[in-house]
């Protein structure tokens, strides 16, 4: 029985590791515009690339990360269930 309950499992524990995370998201933030200010001279340089050391662009992709990585994991497990 345990081993259909695997993926549940796989999917709850990557859900608690994302809310956990969630907390850390304004420390991500705090770091990726401070990042911002010190290439600010240098940004123009990279084609406008200026966007992607935006503090909300860099808290949305770790969560969307972890949130692949869980699905992923989940995915697996499930498919060698069946």
């Amino acid at each position: 029985m345990t081993k259909y309950l695997l993926p549940l499992g796989i999917f709850i524990g990557g859900q608690i590791v994302a809310l956990f995370c969630f907390l850390f998201l304004g420390a991500i933030g705090g770091a990726a515009e401070q990042l911002a200010a010190d290439t600010e001279e240098i940004a123009s340089a990279f084609w406008n690339w200026a966007w992607v050391s935006n503090p909300n662009v860099v808290k949305f992709t770790v969560f969307f990360f972890i949130e692949l990585v869980t699905l992923y994991a989940t995915a697996r497990a499930f498919l060698k269930v069946k």
